[in-house]
């Protein structure tokens, strides 16, 4: 089935459908090719793609898939065969609730290929409450070198977001000379944000041990990755490194414009009346401030130079360069200089013979905007002018280029014209340039190695924006029982240049193996652990390489370098197995006398643990290290007294009365309580009711029975409402049982019985006019009313004549 347009697909089974399985071909059961599709309650089985995308192929559209089944699809070959069960390209792709396993990604000769489950190339995947398991990756043939990334998930140029999902027993596989990566999910130069998710029991079984070979778990490439409340268990490589995960490759950039789905939004910031104009000259450069640190490719930058010849240089020495060569099979890493640089238009302009170059610092820390804007710019050897823009933007670092008028002619356009960013050593970066079969306005991302051809794509109101990739920030995850045959049973980590981020935060590292480094390995002396156990490897040291401790972390060994304050090293965490403690995730809780137990630093800790809702971080004003929070449930011993009233003091007596959340008695919260100690708490009844009673906090409920609430009786009405001495009155109302008088304006009457609950008779005494009331144990009830009677009746005959 092929769509361009809207569709809406429910309650559907497409099964043992094929398309051309010789290549070039997409979605073997359905393809959405730049329309926008919702499939639901469906069923996509056995169904076959020459090229990408088994069971369903989301090419340029928005595809939002719910509660439906991806099953036994299959991809063979192709020019590059991706995606055994879907494939995204250019295109946004929601799965939810849903099921994709058992799905194959076949290639028999020397091609690439990327994820058996699942691949998004240049899109955006998000995937809520799904299970990706059981899905495969197969190099069959034993020659020929070829790459395969991931069984489960694999993300090229991407922006993936990932919750509450099973990703479990995945595999890629390799003949001899071959490599495949990231079992369950791998992602390069991409955005990956998991959370509340499982991975595990994923297997690669490359036969290459090299960075093309890694992570049994996940891998990631030159990508920024957030992982956060998940685990990653029982996952392996067979002959490589990073069996739960592997992060490696230097800083990079992911690119989007503004014709891309999810893209910028093409909004020119005109600085040509409040900027400052440089009055540059022909291949000339000034320096500048700019207001705020910068962060580009890991080094951190106060000024730039900027060029008269359309680029930003951070190396200052090589700001004055144009582009030598106009040659459309130009190679950009063939050049040695400017390294350090944005290229915006690197072509040969000089200011000098009409324009101006305006540069700018708006906004207010911390997100200033440094703008650099070409205004009317001439080229050295042309009449044609051009207008864009450089932003840098403060905290994030991201790098926005915007063209307002560059398509009076073909060279003006962008045909002589670098867009692009490079690294210090000219060897890594990004560029713009044209997908060369679908979408010819879009921007690809990729690394100097490849020829940057002249930029065609380049057109009057486009954006593009550059996002760096160069973080791995691991918070309240566990990492447990994975196996490396090389490096990092759980992580292996490797970086290029300095300044490399990776930090790894309340975080369980346990039980996994490897040759070196069992819990983590790093190469590059770049990560640092903090409030995090890195203990009881089962094969190789907690640590090889050069970890960095921020404090408070425990590991059994001497291997981590642990000397910061609140370290504990040689020290054994004393934790649980890896079960169920809660949460969507298994997690190893400590031990009632674990080290771990209020060790940690509770500065910027995280709402929760690892568990998630219900399960705070912080305790008693203190944190545990790890991912989880040892947890100390209330008990009750006794309570008195055991019958009350509303406004009566209860004591309860009991443990562990730390983060009190609520008292109830009866299912009814109590009027107000005091925490005595961590023993006692003081209880004032409110309205309530007979039953349990009931003391939560931040660790558990504590529940005890017993407890009797006498209620305060009412008086709806009496009759009469007016009686002598001596006279009956009835009394309706609600809680008599237990009356011990009645009086009439304030007189006790001369007796009273108690019919039932909720009606009483009472004879009038001497008394005097006013309230009938009726007090109980549980209170008073009154109503105003009552007259008394007084003196005689005289009754005279009538005499009718």
């Amino acid at each position: 089935m092929y769509s361009n347009g809207t569709v809406s697909i429910t309650e559907s089974t497409f099964t043992n459908n094929t398309a051309d399985t010789s290549g070039g071909t997409n979605g073997g059961g359905f393809s959405n090719r730049g329309g926008t599709a919702t499939v639901m309650d469906s069923t996509f089985e056995g169904n076959t793609s020459g090229e990408n995308g088994g069971g369903l192929s989301n090419r340029f559209g928005t595809t939002t898939v719910t509660d439906s089944t991806f099953t036994n699809n299959i991809v063979i070959e192709g020019d590059e065969p991706s995606g055994g069960g879907l494939d995204n390209i250019e295109g946004v792709l929601t799965v939810q609730g849903s099921t994709i396993s058992g799905n194959v990604l076949e290639s028999t000769s020397s091609v690439d290929g990327n994820g058996g489950g699942l691949r998004t190339l240049h899109g955006t995947l998000i995937i809520e409450d799904s299970t990706i398991a059981d899905n495969r990756f197969n190099f069959t043939s034993a020659t020929g070198r070829k790459n395969g990334a991931d069984g489960g998930i694999s993300s090229i140029h991407s922006t993936v977001i990932i919750s509450s999902s099973q990703i479990i027993s995945n595999t890629v596989s390799s003949g001899t000379s071959s490599s495949a990566t990231g079992s369950g999910i791998d992602a390069i130069k991409s955005n990956v944000s998991i959370d509340g998710t499982t991975v595990a029991d994923n297997a690669n079984f490359s036969s290459e041990n090299e960075f093309d070979s890694m992570g049994g778990g996940m891998r990631t490439d030159q990508s920024s990755i957030a992982i956060s409340n998940s685990t990653f268990s029982g996952n392996q490589t067979e002959n490589s490194s990073g069996g739960g995960l592997a992060h490696f490759g230097p800083p990079s950039y992911t690119v989007r414009d503004s014709n891309d789905l999810g893209g910028p939004t093409y909004n020119f910031i005109d600085i040509s009346g409040s900027g400052t104009a440089l009055g540059l000259g022909n291949d000339d450069s000034a320096t500048r401030t700019l207001g705020f640190d910068f962060v580009f490719y890991g080094l951190t930058f106060s000024e730039v130079a900027v060029s008269s010849n359309g680029y930003l240089n951070f190396d200052n020495g090589n700001a004055t360069d144009f582009n030598p060569t106009v040659s459309s099979n130009a190679c950009f890493d063939q050049q040695s200089a400017p390294n350090l640089s944005i290229f915006a238009f690197w072509d040969d302009l000089d200011p000098s013979l009409g324009g101006e170059i305006y540069v700018a610092t708006q906004g207010s820390a911390p997100n200033r905007q440094f703008i650099v804007q070409y205004d009317e710019v001439r080229f050295d050897t042309d009449t044609e002018t051009i207008t864009f823009q450089t932003i840098l933007y403060e905290g994030n670092n991201n790098i926005l280029i915007q063209f307002a008028d560059v398509e009076q002619s073909d060279r003006a356009s962008g045909n002589s014209a670098y867009v692009a960013v490079e690294s210090a050593d000219d060897a890594l970066g990004s560029r713009g340039d044209n997908l060369p079969n679908d979408n010819p306005t879009s921007v690809e991302s990729t690394d100097y190695h490849d020829c940057a051809n002249q930029s065609i794509y380049l057109k009057d109101e486009l954006a593009v924006l550059f996002t760096p990739l160069d973080n791995l920030t691991i918070t309240n995850t566990t990492i447990s029982n994975n196996t490396s045959a090389d490096r990092g049973g759980g992580i292996y980590h490797h970086g290029y240049l300095t300044g490399t981020l990776a930090l790894i935060n309340s975080t369980t590292i346990y039980s996994n193996t490897a040759a070196d480094g069992g819990g983590i390995r790093d190469d590059n002396d770049t990560l640092t652990i903090s409030n995090t156990i890195v203990a009881n490897q089962m094969g190789g040291n907690n640590c090889a390489g050069g970890v960095t401790s921020d404090g408070n972390n425990i590991s059994n060994d001497g291997t981590c370098n642990l000397s910061t304050s609140g370290d504990q090293a040689d020290t054994d965490p004393q934790l649980g197995p890896l079960v169920d403690n809660g949460g969507d995730t298994e997690t190893h809780l400590p031990g009632s006398g674990s080290p771990a137990i209020d060790a940690g630093n509770s500065a910027n800790a995280p709402e929760t643990d690892q568990r998630g809702t219900g399960f705070a971080r912080i305790i008693r004003n203190l944190m545990d290290i790890g991912a989880v929070e040892a947890q100390f449930p209330p008990t009750i011993t006794s309570f008195t007294p055991t019958t009350a009233k509303a406004g009566d003091t209860v004591t309860i007596i009991g443990t562990n009365f730390f983060d009190v959340t609520e008292i109830t008695l009866g299912g009814v919260a109590v009027e107000s309580f005091e925490i005595v100690s961590a023993t006692e708490i003081r209880v004032v009844v409110g309205a309530g009711a007979s039953g349990e009673v009931n003391v939560t906090t931040l660790s558990g409920t504590a529940t005890d029975t017993g407890f009797t609430f006498i209620p305060a009786p009412t008086i709806t009405n009496f009759t009469p409402t007016s009686a002598r001495e001596g006279n009956t009155v009835t009394i309706i109302g609600t809680n008599f049982t237990d009356a011990t008088m009645v009086s009439f304006g304030g007189v006790p009457a001369t007796s009273f019985e108690v019919i039932s609950p909720t009606e009483i008779r009472a004879v009038v005494g001497a008394g005097a006019s006013g309230d009938v009331s009726v007090p109980t144990p549980g209170g008073t009830a009154a109503a105003e009313g009552f007259t008394l009677l007084t003196g005689f009746d005289i009754y005279l005959p009538i005499v009718v004549r």
